[in-house]
């Protein structure tokens, strides 16, 4: 059974700048956000990124490479994952070059950088992820590659060496830390820590609003603890997800920092 709700790939298939021929198998995936900059909701910005994949002004000419646009297999938000170019035939042209070669390209809707991203489209998120290791065998652990033309597992925009090099942010926190705690099935590893985001924000330790609320108190300098609790947050969802990882053993330190 198809993950898709609908497929734009008809309104795309003639724009054949937009993708290339795939001739590696798929190992991977590669998170990105929308980002129209917009302040739309899930759904608006949804409907904005099909409408831009769907365009023909959606070019970019260049005298040193053939026409390309910015493009990914697949879109999701609140309600829909919508196949833009079809994963087992077609890579985008381009996403993150070399990762295209042999990942899943994936748009997550998010208007702009820092804005929470619904539960709904992580839920939708989660399903995908799970379809595609069921059905090409992707390993559902976030890595940070090394190299972009040979990496397996999830990686973010913003990990591949491409994305550095471009300063990319995308996906970013407000995708990973609600998205991998719903993937490994919990909302916080430390029941004590999801209490602690409870009381600093009113949310739930795997709400992305409390995220969003620790993360901008944080940045602004006003909170030692929140910034603290949302590093916790990430250190507890990584290990949750990483189960050979052990916490660091309780230890004195002498005058000197030496360890005891």
């Amino acid at each position: 059974m198809s993950i898709f709700t609908e497929s734009i790939w008809p309104s795309i298939s003639s724009h054949t700048w937009k993708y290339r021929k795939r001739d590696r198998p798929v190992d991977a995936i590669l998170w990105h956000c929308t980002r129209g900059g917009q302040g739309y909701d899930g759904e608006t910005e949804t409907n904005a990124t099909v409408n831009w994949f769907k365009s023909p002004n959606n070019v970019v000419n260049s005298s040193e490479y053939e026409p390309y646009a910015g493009m990914s297999h697949v879109v999701i938000g609140p309600t829909r994952i919508i196949e833009a170019i079809p994963i087992d035939d077609y890579i985008p042209a381009w996403s993150s070059w070399p990762s295209d070669l042999h990942a899943i390209s994936v748009e997550v809707a998010q208007s702009n950088n820092g804005q929470a991203i619904e539960p709904e489209t992580i839920a939708n998120c989660v399903r995908f992820a799970q379809w595609a290791a069921d059905t090409y065998r992707v390993p559902l652990d976030r890595v940070y590659p090394s190299t972009d033309t040979q990496w397996a597992g999830m990686a973010g925009h913003e990990d591949t060496k491409q994305g550095i090099a471009q300063g990319k942010s995308d996906p970013g926190d407000e995708f990973w830390i609600p998205f991998l705690a719903a993937l490994g099935g919990n909302e916080m590893a430390d029941p004590r820590l999801d209490a602690v985001v409870a009381a600093l924000t009113g949310f739930k330790g795997d709400d992305p609003n409390a995220m969003t609320i620790l993360n901008d108190w944080n940045k602004n300098g006003n909170s030692l603890l929140a910034g603290y609790t949302s590093e916790q947050a990430k250190l507890a969802i990584h290990m949750s997800n990483h189960p050979g990882s052990t916490a660091v053993t309780e230890h004195k330190h002498q005058a000197g920092g030496v360890i005891q």
